[in-house]
C-alpha cells in the first residue's frame, strides 16, 4: 500500500497481524475447509478448537482482506480466495510456503537495532538462523513437504522448460538439485531415450522417489543422494540441468564439468536480477531484504554474473532463451 495520511501509517505498523492471520489460515487449511462447505463462526470455532471471539476477530481480518464472504452469518471463501489460493498451488504446498515465511518473523522484531549491525545482524542479537536447507537435512517431514511444494510449484515451468531444451545428443542428464522430478519428468516424456539421475539430499530424495512412482517415466529416473556442494558428485553426463536452485560458484560449476563427457553441457534456469542489488521479476522484494540480515552482501545474482563465472569455469555459451514467467534458460558447453 501507498502511505497517504497518518491512518494509513497506523495500518501499515499494524500489518504483521494480518499478514499472520492469512498464515495461520493456510497452516490450518481453512480456505478448502470453507470451500466444501460454508460455515458459521461458532462452527469453525468448535472444530478449529479456537475461542470464539478470537475466531470472530480472525475471519473479519480475512473479510477485510477480501478473501472470505460472509452472507447469512455463514463465512465461505471468496473469488479472490478462490483464483488466488485455490486455484493455484495445493493446500499441502500453501501450508509449506506459510511454514516458511513464519520462520522469518523474529528476525525483524528488533528491526531499528539489527539494521545498522554491519555483519550478521542475527547472530549479533543472539539468534541461531538454520538455513532451509538445514532444515531439509534433519526433518524428513519438512523436506517432503518441501518436495510436494516445488512439484506443484514448477509445474507450468516443466512444460515450459521441456518444449524449450535442446535434448538432441543427450542420452544421460544429471537433475542437480531436482529432487522432486518435475523436470526429469517432464523432459523425458518428450526424449524417449534419455535417462535422468537426480541429486539431491536424502530427505529430499526420499520424498521424490514417492512422486516418481506415479510417472510413467520412473523406470528412467533414478537417485543419487548428496550433498551436491560437499560430496562427490557422479559422472559420464552429456547435460546437467541446473533449475531454480540458485547456487552459483566458480568451484561448484568446475565441479559440474569434471562431471559431464567431454563436450557436455551445463544448463541453467533461473529468475535473475536484472542488475545489481536489484530483485528479480517474480520474487519478493522481502527475501532480499530478510537475506541482508544475515549477509549485508546478499545480492540475487544476474544473468551476467552467472555466465561469467560459467566462462571462468572453463564453459562456453551456446544460447540464452528467455521462457515465460521472467525465466532465462543459459545453456553452456564444456569446452
Amino acid at each position: 500500500m501507498k502511505i497517504k495520511s497518518a491512518s494509513d501509517v497506523f495500518e501499515l505498523l499494524g500489518a504483521y497481524v494480518p499478514s499472520a492471520v492469512l498464515g495461520s489460515s493456510l497452516e490450518l487449511g481453512l480456505f478448502w475447509k470453507l470451500a466444501e462447505k460454508p460455515m458459521t463462526a461458532d462452527a469453525l470455532s468448535s472444530e478449529l478448537n479456537i475461542p470464539l471471539n478470537r475466531c470472530r476477530y480472525w475471519l473479519g481480518i480475512l473479510l477485510n482482506l477480501d478473501l472470505l464472504q460472509l452472507d447469512n452469518g455463514q463465512y465461505s471463501v471468496s473469488e479472490a480466495a478462490s483464483a488466488s489460493i485455490l486455484s493455484t498451488f495445493s493446500q499441502d504446498a500453501w501450508h509449506n510456503i506459510a511454514s516458511q515465511s513464519a520462520d522469518s518473523y523474529p528476525y525483524l522484531k528488533n528491526l531499528s537495532t539489527a539494521i545498522h549491525e554491519p555483519g550478521d545482524s542475527l547472530a549479533a542479537q543472539g539468534m541461531d538462523r538454520k538455513s532451509y536447507f538445514q532444515y531439509l537435512k534433519e526433518d524428513p517431514e519438512r523436506a517432503k513437504k518441501f518436495t510436494r511444494m516445488l512439484y506443484d510449484f514448477h509445474q507450468p515451468l516443466a512444460g515450459n522448460l521441456s518444449e524449450a531444451i535442446n535434448m538432441d545428443g543427450v542420452q544421460r542428464m544429471m537433475d542437480l538439485g531436482g529432487g522432486s522430478g518435475i523436470m526429469s519428468n517432464a523432459i523425458l516424456k518428450r526424449s524417449p531415450e534419455v535417462l535422468s539421475t537426480l541429486v539431491d539430499i536424502k530427505n529430499v530424495c526420499q520424498a521424490g522417489k514417492e512422486i516418481v512412482s506415479e510417472f510413467s517415466t520412473a523406470d528412467r529416473i533414478s537417485y543419487f543422494p548428496a550433498d551436491f556442494m560437499a560430496e562427490e558428485l557422479p559422472k559420464g553426463f552429456d547435460l546437467i540441468l541446473e533449475c531454480d536452485v540458485c547456487v552459483y560458484t566458480a568451484d561448484l560449476f568446475k565441479k559440474l564439468k569434471a562431471s559431464l563427457n567431454p563436450g557436455g553441457r551445463l544448463v541453467i534456469v533461473d529468475q535473475f536480477a536484472p542488475e545489481s542489488g536489484a530483485v528479480p521479476p517474480g520474487r519478493p522484494l522481502a527475501w532480499g531484504f530478510i537475506g541482508s540480515l544475515e549477509d549485508p552482501d546478499f545480492a540475487f545474482p544476474t544473468a551476467a554474473e552467472v555466465t561469467d563465472l560459467l566462462l571462468k569455469a572453463g564453459f562456453q555459451i551456446r544460447s540464452e532463451t528467455q521462457l515465460p514467467d521472467n525465466w532465462l534458460l543459459i545453456d553452456s558447453v564444456s569446452d
